[in-house]
């Protein structure tokens, strides 16, 4: 089972095949998250929001991979 660093990189990729001029948007809560991170002092609650951040992130990737019919469900 890939990492999942990996398993979004590989997304990631796949949707740059389909929308090389990032067309499409990805919508979701990962900035949210990704600006929480950024404003605590806490360590681990800034390692938590990161982590949100990054599954929110692959969430988004799956739902404009599935709606455009590149992905079949989620991984």
């Amino acid at each position: 089972m890939p990492f999942p660093n990996e398993r979004i990189e590989r997304k990631y990729r796949l949707l740059a095949q389909h929308d090389p001029d990032r067309d499409l948007v990805l919508e979701g809560s990962f900035m949210d998250y990704l600006t929480a991170a950024i404003r605590t002092s806490s360590p681990s609650e800034r390692q938590q929001a990161l982590d949100k951040a990054i599954e929110a992130y692959e969430k988004a990737l799956d739902k404009v991979l599935y709606e455009n019919g590149w992905i079949l469900g989620e991984e």
